[in-house]
């Protein structure tokens, strides 16, 4: 799990050479920052990258660095697909809308949302492995 503090001050003294886009796993532009570092364009805008991860908040942190990756799924073939929303009238002149029992939310959205109940502490990384794993079985 990446730490905000740590990213911070890596882009603040070591940003020049793009240190810090290596340790949150963002290796391309970690290259790019060392063929510019001559440039010293690399070292300003570092800078500020680091002012800005020391002053965002820690869940905005852990949700732009620390999301699980999950790979997408094209909906049009069989993962993730979604039913068709059927109308009804149940003869009060209401329609209600009902959906078929095959309509399930996408897998990479039950993860995210266990991710969310993980870091506000209402899961533990245990539970949210066990639950994860589950979940990616039955695909």
């Amino acid at each position: 799990m990446k730490n905000k503090t740590t990213a911070g001050l890596l882009a603040i003294f070591l940003g020049w050479l793009g240190v810090h886009k290596f340790y949150l796993d963002r290796t391309a532009q970690g290259i790019l920052y060392i063929v510019f570092m001559w440039t010293l364009i690399p070292l300003i805008v570092s800078i500020i990258e680091g002012i800005i991860y020391l002053t965002m908040s820690e869940e905005a942190f852990n949700l732009k660095y620390n999301m699980p990756k999950i790979p997408f799924v094209y909906p049009g073939f069989g993962v993730g697909q979604q039913a068709i929303n059927v109308n009804v009238n149940n003869g009060g002149g209401n329609l209600e809308t009902h959906k078929s029992p095959t309509d399930k939310v996408p897998v990479s959205e039950q993860i995210q949302k266990l991710y969310k109940l993980k870091l506000e502490g209402v899961l533990t990384e245990d539970e949210f492995v066990e639950k994860k794993k589950k979940m990616l079985e039955a695909i």
